[in-house]
């Protein structure tokens, strides 16, 4: 039997050199070489999902999840176990080796679920040398046999656990929350995009919602996971976890944003807060430029909200999208005023009644009455009738002024809601705007019509109709119609 020669012990000095150079450039270079060094970033992973131990994961998330990343890596393990028992050497060493490989992949999935991308290969060529040494000397129908059987071992269960809970969501009619998600952040791109139609947009968001935002609005983000873009995670956390709005306006403007956009669902606020702050306390977290947005909305005068309402398909209980664009020139009556807007485009129109009048305080005395008549026509087109009634009030109370007097009139007269009409009040004001004018007239029909008085509702509509024959508004003439036949049927205009 041949003798064969050992290999001196220092040929390996210089290959185990090589091979040491990596980990020791990262352990003496710490996080200027290698960013997962960095406390911050190494902290990232225990915050999210995958980067959860298997057993974590199992026990957050239930047995289906174990499952769902071993799958059928064990099957293969047991497999290759019992071959190495009966294989030749040959065999054997490329089953050991393959293992080993698996193996190590294996128990950096174990310690961070997302190591599973990483480790399909290695498992994937495990089963493949499994499958070969299986199959090897057999039939074709055998070798069909156990290439059916193995791979049915090893992918049906996961596959058969996915399918149960797509079933279960559909038997329950129930989308899953993530997907729900992704339709507020479409949604919520839209809307940051009809606030600025062109130039560049970057978005403050949290990881999630500067993924799924800026996918969807083509936006720069400042936020995204993970170590690639230590510098926007940094700066996104510093941004949220600032302890004042003035020192959270520094970096805005340092690191160009225009947009923020917080979810109540899902925000990565007392994340942030508590990477950056290991000792902090809930305390110190509500007193953040972040917390204080979203669940307080103390907003301040450079941020300007962007009315926004979740789409009534999402179903997340509670859930709150607070939008808001950067707008460091804006005054402080343009602050309110905006405030009011999103105030109103969410229902809250008491609230949005009192932004709408100290914003029209603050501003200049000549303005005042245009913005009061501005302010009621939006609240009237929201169908806020109570609100626009109380803002044009506002507008007449320095003078008589016709087209507010008018609107006024035609809300008390035509509202849907009965505690807003008042026919009584509205025939007083609709009268003191004269009869030369069609809307005038009109205001005046719909005010007789509500305070029952019918025959001169009819005759104040009919002379309304002849004016606007034959003028420019002639097309407003089927509305105008309409209501006639309505007063002549002794019915009241509703609008």
């Amino acid at each position: 039997m041949a003798v064969v020669p050992v290999a001196p012990a220092w040929r390996f000095v210089w290959p185990g050199l090589a091979l040491a150079v990596a980990p020791l450039t990262m352990l003496l270079g710490g996080a200027r070489v290698f960013v997962v060094g960095d406390p911050f970033i190494s902290e990232i992973p225990k915050t999210v999902a995958e980067g959860l131990s298997l057993a974590a994961a199992t026990k957050a998330f239930g047995w289906p999840t174990f499952f769902h990343y071993i799958n059928g890596n064990v099957a293969a393990f047991a497999v290759a176990a019992v071959l190495l028992l009966r294989r030749a050497p040959s065999q054997k060493q490329l089953l050991v080796f393959s293992g080993v490989v698996a193996l190590g992949f294996l128990a950096l999935l174990a310690a961070q679920v997302r190591w599973s991308f990483g480790a399909s290969g290695p498992l994937l060529c495990l089963l493949l040398v499994v499958v070969a040494a299986l199959v090897q000397g057999r039939s074709a129908r055998v070798r069909g046999l156990v290439v059916l059987a193995v791979g049915g071992a090893c992918f049906l269960p996961g596959a058969i656990n996915r399918i149960s809970a797509v079933r279960g969501r559909v038997a329950l009619r129930a989308a899953d929350q993530g997907d729900l998600q992704q339709l507020v952040y479409r949604d919520a791109a839209a809307a940051i995009r009809a606030s600025q139609p062109s130039g560049e947009i970057v978005l403050l968001a949290s990881p999630n919602g500067s993924t799924g935002m800026g996918y969807y609005g083509n936006f720069r983000t400042l936020g995204t996971l993970y170590w690639e873009n230590y510098r926007g995670l940094r700066a996104a956390a510093e941004i949220f976890c600032a302890p004042t709005a003035e020192r959270a306006r520094e970096l805005i403007r340092l690191h160009g944003v225009t947009h923020l956009a917080l979810i109540s669902e899902e925000n990565y606020l007392a994340q942030y807060f508590f990477i950056l702050h290991p000792k902090g306390t809930p305390e110190e977290f509500k007193k953040t430029f972040g917390y204080t947005l979203l669940s307080a909305q103390v907003l301040t005068p450079w941020l300007r909200p962007i009315p926004y309402r979740v789409p009534s398909e999402v179903k997340i209980p509670d859930l709150r999208v607070l939008l808001l664009q950067v707008v460091p020139d804006q005054t402080p009556a343009d602050a309110l005023w905006h405030i009011a807007i999103a105030q109103l485009t969410l229902g809250e129109s008491a609230n949005a009644v009192q932004s709408f009048s100290a914003a029209i305080m603050q501003s200049p005395a000549a303005q005042q009455v245009a913005l009061c008549q501005a302010a009621g026509n939006l609240c009237y087109e929201r169908a806020a009738h109570a609100a626009a009634v109380t803002l044009y009030r506002l507008g007449l109370t320095p003078g008589d002024h016709p087209v507010i007097a008018g609107n006024l009139a035609w809300v008390l007269a035509t509202s849907a809601d009965a505690s807003v009409r008042n026919g009584a009040e509205a025939v007083v004001i609709a009268q003191r705007l004269g009869t030369q004018e069609p809307t005038a007239l009109s205001a005046l029909a719909a005010a007789l019509a509500e305070a029952q008085r019918f025959p001169e509702a009819v005759a104040a509509a009919e002379r309304a109709l002849e004016l606007i024959r034959g003028t420019p508004q002639h097309e407003a003439q089927v509305p105008f119609t309409a209501r006639l036949e309505a007063y002549r049927a002794g019915k009241p205009w509703r609008q």
